[in-house]
């Protein structure tokens, strides 16, 4: 797409991101408090939002600017955007990433790629990070093609990092029950059967 194009497609998409946001919340449940935090928390399954909030996701964790130029106008959907992610992030974080911390085995599964992609890739991800520094001089010797290919790597960690905090929220809306019963087995039971798990030691 051309840069135009980008930018139009980009604003379309966060105009539809609100307005199924919009109606989401319209119809919001009136349970007690812990079923109104859910129903922020599983905003991010509703299927009207699923491909806005994804393409949105994929610009922000763009760091290049190759895929959208960065215009005045891109700047402030991307604000927009980001509010919206940072309050979903914040109002599923209070509730997820305690439980995530006493459940820790869940936490470090779903940022498992991350850190084995970080590990694996840190001599190209130190010189990326040195493209601009006083130590640049290595940077300066590769090749165009070796410059393309780490910034790639580079956005790639981003991008897994991104994923890696996304599903860590998501995922610990299973935990939240445990707030409610106090129940360990029956909260690991339930997490383990949402990943497929058997885990007959905990019956």
């Amino acid at each position: 797409l051309a840069a135009c194009d980008a930018a139009l497609m980009f604003l379309v998409q966060v105009l539809c991101g609100c307005n199924s946001l919009g109606a989401y919340f319209a119809a919001a449940p009136t349970g007690g408090l812990l079923c109104t935090w859910a129903h922020v928390g599983l905003a991010v399954f509703y299927k009207p939002l699923v491909f806005p909030m994804w393409y949105c996701l994929l610009v922000l964790l763009d760091s290049s600017a190759t895929k959208l130029r960065h215009t005045l106008m891109t700047q402030q959907l991307c604000h927009v955007v980001q509010t919206l992610f940072t309050t979903w992030a914040i109002a599923c974080g209070m509730l997820s990433v305690p439980l995530l911390v006493v459940f820790p085995m869940f936490g470090m599964m779903l940022a498992a790629p991350f850190l084995l992609f970080m590990r694996l890739k840190s001599h190209e991800l130190k010189l990326v990070s040195n493209r601009n520094d006083s130590e640049r001089g290595a940077w300066n010797k590769l090749s165009g093609a070796r410059h393309a290919e780490l910034l790639g790597t580079e956005q790639l960690l981003y991008r897994l990092r991104g994923y890696s905090v996304f599903a860590a929220l998501v995922f610990g809306i299973r935990l939240w029950n445990f707030y409610e019963t106090r129940d360990w087995v029956e909260t690991l039971n339930d997490a383990a059967s949402a990943l497929g798990a058997s885990t007959p030691v905990w019956d």
